[in-house]
């Protein structure tokens, strides 16, 4: 872990950091990350029809509780999870002015965090998109579909998500969700451009009190990270073994700590969505 966040959620708040963990992992470790969840996110996890799409979530939460334990000097089993009012998680008695974020896509996830500002994070695969006309109309502005227009055609797919992802990550950090009109403000998106926040309601002023920044980790994978406030640099991560441990952890173990978000008894979790050796 970055110096600054390693079993302390202080730092500055001109700086964000950036985790991009690749979400394959071994039986063992798969059955480690589903012993970290809370009742409710082992409900959340057995409702997915798809054995990819549950361990998706089940390894992307993992992840998130063990960078999340290692900010805060915490126990990655015993962080407690509630939703805001626009449904943005935090944390339940957490460090003041900690924020963060969560996304994933097939193959990875990517975890934010800051000290004081909102932030949002998204992580998309580049495919080919049979409707990426219709889409854009619906998702950009005029602005951002003329710069789409314009690129040659081998690079559209590339520019649409680097689009997206900046796009959602200014989306996420807000905390409005699908609430928030995405024609309303503007990004670059043109393969090679720095990632910026162009216009907020068409005011560039608007748009200059955030920071927004992008990585490619792999040439099909775009990432992106928006932070509410000017010059904050984000410092990116790479995480290679996705059964990283925090000290916290190894000390006292994440068994038995009695500590998990709440759920209604008609959800309880199902025993069975992974067996010992960590196969649905």
């Amino acid at each position: 872990m970055p110096p600054l966040l390693a079993g302390s959620a202080t730092g500055s708040d001109r700086i964000a950091h950036a985790w991009l963990v690749p979400l394959a992992a071994d039986a063992q470790a798969l059955r480690r990350m589903y012993g970290l969840l809370s009742p409710a996110e082992r409900v959340r996890a057995a409702r997915f029809a798809f054995d990819r799409d549950r361990r998706t979530f089940v390894l992307s939460h993992g992840v998130l509780r063990r960078i999340l334990a290692a900010c805060c000097g915490e126990n990655a089993g015993r962080l407690r999870f509630r939703q805001g009012t626009r449904g943005k998680p935090y944390l339940v008695d957490g460090p003041a002015g900690l924020q963060f974020n969560l996304s994933h896509c097939e193959g990875f996830c990517l975890v934010g965090v800051a000290h004081g500002p909102a932030i949002g994070v998204d992580v998309e695969r580049v495919r080919a998109v049979d409707d990426l006309d219709q889409l854009s109309r619906q998702c950009f502005s005029a602005a951002e579909r003329r710069e789409l227009g314009a690129l040659p055609t081998a690079d559209r797919s590339i520019g649409f998500f680097n689009g997206w992802t900046r796009k959602e990550a200014f989306v996420k950090a807000v905390g409005d969700g699908l609430s928030y009109p995405l024609e309303s403000f503007d990004v670059s998106l043109a393969p090679g451009s720095p990632a910026r926040l162009l216009s907020i309601g068409g005011s560039a002023s608007a748009a200059a009190g955030w920071s927004l920044a992008a990585f490619d980790p792999a040439p099909d994978v775009r990432a992106a990270v928006a932070v509410a406030a000017p010059g904050v640099t984000v410092q990116w991560h790479a995480l290679s073994d996705i059964s990283i441990r925090t000290q916290t952890e190894d000390v006292h173990g994440s068994r038995g700590t009695g500590r998990h978000d709440d759920v209604s008894g008609s959800e309880k979790p199902r025993r069975a969505v992974f067996d010992l050796a960590g196969r649905p």
